[in-house]
């Protein structure tokens, strides 16, 4: 009770899951309040001091993600409190300590989020500074607004699952409450020398952020709070942005155009679920950062549109490619799973198949025939697959690698000589004990002799009474029985440690060499999550073109007037949700030479 008292000492505002054998356990005031949130038995465990039954409640260890999901959901923090050895192998009690802190906007945790959204925690300082670190994807973006309907049409469009907003500045809190009711919120005080980046980011990065104090300010709140729970999780990308980049889309505009979500609150009914026909993780996240946030700059409008077209014009292409993006996993969270070493065996056999679907998703796109919009293509041009990635995991993992590293089974035969020799031995042992029996037989000319094995004993070599005379002096008695005599010898010795331990050696050595391949893996994440971004994007480009071709929409002509000319438009949303007997096209012209102005009326206006 110690240890679980002193790592609630060190996280008072958190929940303490603190684990004991296979289940973590909660108590005191914990416990009372994670058994109200998820439903689970109330009991107790001992007395406190004044004799009172002091309160315990505990989830199963291998279901914990599920109820940490849902504490997380009620925006209670969670204080993972782990053995830190083996309970076999230490001495006394089993040493324990908090190896990280799990809020809603520092989860990494996957059925905890949302494979399809970003899980953004956000910090406000008081000079306009707003900062989001997406821990998952290893993302920190930071930006200077002015408070008003900008400031929150921006945390809006970032949904921030956590947000922390810097002491005294009550009326950013009062807006956060007001337009963000769903997000956890706390009071932060600004760390010390609040404007040195250079202890979380590339010196690069940092430079970058500096230069706009107030979101220096904003980015250090929200790292320094990371840090301080644990969350080392590193940065692959650290951008500065204006949101003048893009259109700005304030919090009643989201809401009334249902972009990703209906009036009611439902996915179902809005814009991003007639769209989102993604095939992987990183480029429903990605459609999604595009719909809450539009392109204003018309170039890079182009691009896109001309990347669409492409998809959109060769179908066999598009088709072939979103086969290939079905068998790609979300290697941009799990590339951060493996570099702060939380990836499991299965994590990292997902690495290595997507990386191979990478490799031929981008043969397959390369023997296009050429067209005008090859450019739309240039991040194909000269992308970095990480095949030296994929040839280590390939080498190093069984096909279908466990979820759990203490299982073994990880390591295909003939990576590791050691691991070799003890599989080799477990599985042979009986032919192993039938040779060295004959050997022995030969040697000593005793044919009775025999090899046995008893709990007690282990492994021994029988001889009859009547044999007795011709055992060799290396021959150590062992045991006296009632026909003969039990012996062991240095050989049979050094074989019996091997057999019998040969499952546990070759556990240890698998968790061991796990352990390295995993920190190898995680040293590429930045890499990793690079070619994910490409990927993410030309799923999008290639969903969109599908979407296109199957609802029968036309690419747009973008051009600088403020003509705006929609011939037999049709509602999208409407369209396939509202319209039992068919949508009728309007043809929309607002002009402002001519056509200025637009009354529309209907049954339901007044």
């Amino acid at each position: 009770m110690r240890q679980f008292l002193r790592a609630k000492g060190q996280h008072p505002d958190a929940i303490v899951f603190f684990r004991l054998g296979d289940f973590y356990e909660m108590f005191y005031e914990d416990a009372v309040r994670a058994a109200g949130i998820l439903d689970i038995a109330l009991t107790s465990r001992g007395t406190d001091p004044d004799g009172n039954k002091i309160p315990m409640a505990g989830v199963p260890h291998h279901a914990a993600a599920g109820y940490l999901a849902g504490l997380l959901r009620h925006g209670e923090k969670v204080a993972i409190c782990e053995q830190m050895a083996e309970s076999s192998s230490a001495r006394g009690v089993v040493p324990r300590e908090v190896v990280r802190v799990v809020t809603p906007g520092l989860c990494l945790e996957p059925d905890a989020l949302d494979a399809r959204a970003e899980n953004f925690l956000v910090a406000a300082t008081q000079d306009g500074g707003v900062a989001a670190l997406e821990l998952s994807t290893g993302t920190l973006r930071a930006c200077v607004l002015e408070l008003g309907p900008q400031w929150v049409g921006e945390l809006v469009r970032l949904d921030p699952a956590e947000v922390l907003v810097e002491s005294g500045a009550r009326e950013l809190e009062a807006l956060c409450k007001q337009c963000l009711p769903k997000s956890a919120l706390r009071s932060v005080g600004l760390p010390p020398d609040a404007q040195r980046l250079n202890e979380w980011l590339s010196a690069e990065q940092a430079a970058e952020l500096s230069s706009k104090a107030p979101a220096a300010r904003a980015a250090s709140l929200v790292l320094d709070y990371a840090k301080k729970h644990k969350a080392d999780s590193p940065i692959h990308a650290a951008t500065l942005y204006a949101a003048g980049d893009r259109l700005v889309l304030d919090d009643a505009a989201v809401r009334n155009l249902e972009l990703v979500r209906t009036l009611d609150g439902e996915r179902r009914g809005s814009l991003l679920h007639l769209l989102d026909d993604t095939k992987t993780a990183m480029g429903a996240r990605a459609l999604r950062a595009r719909l809450l946030a539009p392109l204003t700059d018309l170039e890079r409008i182009r691009r896109r549109h001309d990347a669409v077209e492409l998809f959109f014009a060769d179908a066999r292409s598009r088709d072939q490619a979103r086969a290939r993006l079905a068998e790609i996993g979300d290697i941009e969270r799990l590339s951060v799973r493996t570099a702060v070493g939380l990836a499991n065996p299965r994590d990292l056999g997902v690495i290595r198949n997507s990386l191979a679907s990478a490799a031929a998703l981008h043969r397959g796109l390369s023997a296009r025939p050429g067209s005008a919009l090859d450019d739309s293509m240039a991040s194909l041009e000269g992308v970095d697959l990480c095949t030296d990635v994929l040839d280590l995991l390939q080498a190093a993992l069984v096909d279908e690698p466990p979820a759990i590293e203490r299982q073994g089974g990880i390591f295909a035969d003939g990576h590791l000589a050691e691991l070799d020799e003890l599989r080799t031995l477990s599985t042979t042992a009986k032919d192993i004990l039938l040779d060295l029996e004959r050997r022995e037989r030969k040697r000593t000319g005793i044919g009775s002799l025999k090899i046995k094995f008893t709990r007690v004993f282990g492994y021994y070599i029988e001889i009859t009474k009547s044999k007795l005379d011709a055992v060799p002096d290396d021959y150590v008695r062992k045991q006296t029985i009632a026909n003969g005599e039990r012996f062991i010898t240095t050989e049979l010795a050094e074989l019996q440690d091997r057999i019998l331990h040969a499952d546990e050696r070759s556990r240890a050595l698998e968790s061991a060499a796990f352990a390295d391949l995993r920190k190898a893996i995680g040293e590429q994440a930045p890499r990793l999550h690079r070619l994910a971004r490409v990927i993410a994007a030309i799923d999008t480009s290639a969903t969109l073109a599908e979407v296109a071709q199957r609802r029968g929409y036309v690419r747009p002509d973008i051009d600088s007037s403020r003509t705006l000319f929609l011939e037999d438009s049709r509602h999208p949303t409407v369209e396939c949700f509202a319209a039992k007997d068919g949508f009728v096209p309007n043809t929309i012209e607002l002009d402002p030479e001519a056509t200025r102005f637009m009354l529309l009326t209907g049954p339901n206006m007044s």
